[in-house]
């Protein structure tokens, strides 16, 4: 299976014959909603427990313990689970390749980039950021990367 990290900004993402999946808490709306040139799918699971994100936004947790919290919840899923998961989204849509969003530019802090490198870790399969124009980029290194001022999740 087939699988990238992006940012819900990607635009070049519609030119690609990939399945675009939202692992966010929240999803485009309004203006953005409406110049978004790409249709899109869910995964909730993966998305940050909402008291986590509320956490986040409140600034009551450190990056370290916000990557702390989520690798928790993704441990609590399990690899089986996400791997089947995956797997489903995958078949159901023709087998073509997933990219995970989320809002976070690429660089910043993010947890699609703490998943990539949880799934790394679970499974062996490393996952790229697909970057502009499609190209994938090695997955960037969380702990070089600069903060996260996040604001939809």
């Amino acid at each position: 299976m087939e699988l990238y990290t992006s940012c819900w900004q990607n635009f070049d993402l519609a030119g690609l014959d990939v399945i675009p999946v939202g692992i966010s808490r929240g999803v485009p709306r309004g203006a953005l909603a409406k110049r978004l040139p790409y249709r899109y799918r869910r995964l909730m699971d993966l998305a940050p427990p909402r008291d986590l994100f509320k956490d986040w936004i409140a600034g009551t947790i450190s990056p370290d313990e916000y990557a702390r919290v989520y690798r928790t919840h993704l441990d609590s899923l399990g690899p089986e689970e996400v791997v089947a998961q995956l797997e489903k989204k995958c078949t159901d849509n023709g087998g073509r390749p997933l990219v995970l969003l989320c809002w976070c530019p690429p660089g910043e802090f993010c947890h699609r980039r703490l998943w990539a490198d949880w799934y790394f870790e679970e499974t062996g399969q490393g996952i790229p950021e697909l970057g502009r124009g499609g190209v994938p980029e090695p997955g960037y290194p969380l702990r070089e990367s600069r903060s996260w001022s996040p604001t939809l999740g």
